[in-house]
């Protein structure tokens, strides 16, 4: 049981991240687009 929240945590710690990175990613983009 602890070891499944545990694997919970880190696929949600996972998701998280790689959802910020994409974010930040477009946001990136649009500025740079902003810019020129």
């Amino acid at each position: 049981m602890l070891m499944y929240i545990c694997f919970s945590l880190i696929k949600t710690k996972i998701a998280l991240v790689s959802f910020l990175f994409v974010f930040f990613k477009k946001t990136k983009i649009s500025q740079v687009r902003l810019c020129h």
